[in-house]
């Protein structure tokens, strides 16, 4: 975690729980969060906040899916698709101007 990020944690206002976690969970937890040089309640909360965000992503991505199932692509939009990937392959995007790679 970043300095900044850090900082900006401190400022903001937390609540304090109290919950009850397996003696081996606990060391895990204190062992990871001190290889990262993190508090348990970073770590925590962390941990937390990361599985909020996959299952919002996982969210995203299935409704994406249900959209598309409902909206596929058309015949024409698939042509350009490919014709655009040829069009990218003969033509590969680099930074070195034509006179210099030849």
């Amino acid at each position: 975690m970043t300095t900044a990020r850090r900082q900006r944690r401190k400022r903001t206002t937390a609540a304090k729980i109290s919950i009850s976690l397996p003696p081996a969970l606990l060391r895990s937890i204190d062992k990871q969060a001190d290889m990262r040089g993190e508090t348990r309640s970073e770590f925590i909360r962390e941990a937390v906040e990361r599985v909020f965000r996959e299952e919002q992503q996982r969210k995203d991505v299935e409704q994406w899916l249900e959209s598309y199932r409902k909206h596929p692509q058309t015949e024409e939009e698939v042509g350009w698709a490919v014709l655009s990937l040829g069009v990218l392959e003969e033509n590969p995007w680099d930074d070195t101007p034509a006179s210099e790679s030849e």
